[in-house]
């Protein structure tokens, strides 16, 4: 069986309903939402609309040097250290997938078509290119959106080195991104309409669209949402 996972705690599980509406005008895949911290609202919430699978894990990211704290709070909002607890949990969330093939979608991603192609990439392991990136010394994948077979051997090396290394790392893409570049491993590429940044311009056929960062969630906040 083929089936989406989306993950949230409470510092984002608002943005669920929002999350939800826009994937069903297009969808009727499973969903599985991973229980990173989400109030016991939101519990009920999702468990009415499709399994929810428990991560306990207790928060691991480390304090990163007060110079690139700093940093990283002018790349992306004052609230990234309180983020990063679930961004790093990502690839342990993504091995509790039930299904066979995945796709991991970012609670802030609106999705705006149907998903089939997708699946497509997710006989093995694929992300798309950051489109605004700021890594210089590997190129940069956005995690935002994953398509993955079951258990694929990455997500383990990922989840390990997010436990690890996550102190020199703003997140987790950017662990992934040095892991595979440091071993010369190669992913398949999504491609750039199932994660499109808010930050490019604008395409008719984005089928994600990526609303990251402090801006985007200001966006996601302001448009209405109809189902309770």
């Amino acid at each position: 069986m083929n089936g989406i996972i989306v993950g949230s705690d409470q510092t984002l599980e608002w943005a669920l309903p929002w999350w939800w509406e826009r994937y069903r005008q297009w969808n009727t895949f499973p969903v599985a939402f991973i229980d990173l911290g989400l109030s016991y609202e939101k519990k009920k919430w999702c468990r009415e609309r499709g399994k929810l699978i428990p991560l306990r894990v207790v928060d691991f990211a480390e304090n990163p040097a007060p110079d690139m704290k700093k940093q990283w709070e002018c790349e992306a909002g004052l609230q990234f250290v309180e983020a990063r607890n679930a961004w790093f949990k990502k690839p342990l969330a993504c091995l509790q997938s039930p299904f066979a093939k995945t796709l991991w979608i970012d609670v802030d991603c609106e999705v705006k078509a149907p998903l089939t192609p997708l699946f497509e990439y997710a006989s093995h392991f694929a992300m798309a290119l950051e489109q605004n990136p700021y890594l210089a010394q590997y190129p940069l994948y956005n995690s935002g959106v994953i398509a993955f077979r079951n258990n694929h051997p990455l997500l383990q090396c990922w989840a390990e080195w997010c436990y690890l290394k996550n102190k020199t790392f703003r997140g987790d893409q950017e662990v992934f991104s040095h892991m595979i570049g440091e071993r010369n491993i190669r992913i398949d590429e999504l491609p750039p309409i199932y994660n499109w940044s808010r930050r490019s311009e604008e395409r008719s056929d984005a089928a994600i669209l990526h609303w990251h960062g402090y801006h985007g969630k200001f966006i996601i906040r302001t448009q209405r949402v109809f189902t309770k």
